[in-house]
């Protein structure tokens, strides 16, 4: 092998990379409603289909987070990711996912599908141009009423937050404990946010659309 092909090879390897990074991005972003995170996985012009909405990815993304804050679980897993080079600075991108959702007094969700992307490089950087969203299996299930374990409660506490989340990251970087106290509340869901159900998540999808 050449000094040449083996640079190519480790050039895609590295794209591979930044792709999925920018599909784990997404993901973070949703779950932990980190608006600014997951919409860095998109190009400004990104375009999408998905379920009722079709539209700019950037315009799903800001509508559909704050209805998120109704649920109490929200969990979400990258699995098999394909990627297929078109040329240079464009690829074509299939990744798998599973997700648990929960919302308050409602069932449990468990949903798997998949995200087919185009991606494209534009400045170095590889973001999503066009998403279409598909799902192959779903179940709802009644919410599990067994309680968490006694006495370990306390790391529910960090449910739906990470690394962006200041007091978390400022405790990582200095390893200061101390610093988790500035957290006061649940991080599971908003006090004042009133759930909405699957089915009036997808009316409320279809009215965003047609505004």
């Amino acid at each position: 092998m050449t000094d040449s092909s083996q640079l190519s090879r480790l050039e895609r390897a590295a794209d591979i990379l930044e792709i999925r990074d920018a599909l784990q991005r997404y993901c973070f972003g949703i779950d932990q409603q980190n608006l600014e995170l997951a919409k860095s996985a998109f190009h400004e012009d990104s375009i999408e289909e998905h379920g009722p909405f079709k539209g700019k990815s950037i315009d799903l993304v800001t509508f559909r987070i704050p209805k998120l804050a109704g649920y109490d679980v929200l969990v979400r897993h990258l699995t098999n990711v394909s990627v297929e080079f078109i040329d240079h600075d464009s690829a074509l991108s299939e990744a798998y996912w599973l997700a648990v959702m929960r919302q308050v007094g409602q069932e449990e969700w468990i949903q798997s599908g998949r995200y087919m992307d185009r991606f494209e490089r534009r400045n170095g950087e590889w973001r999503i141009a066009a998403r279409l969203a598909a799902m192959d299996w779903w179940r709802a299930e009644p919410r599990n009423s067994i309680p968490f374990l006694q006495g370990a409660e306390p790391i529910l506490k960090w449910g739906h937050r990470g690394l962006h989340h200041p007091a978390i990251r400022s405790a990582l970087l200095e390893k200061n404990w101390d610093r988790l106290a500035e957290v006061k509340d649940s991080g599971h869901i908003a006090a004042d946010v009133k759930p909405v159900t699957p089915q009036e998540l997808v009316t409320e999808f279809k009215q965003f659309q047609n505004r």
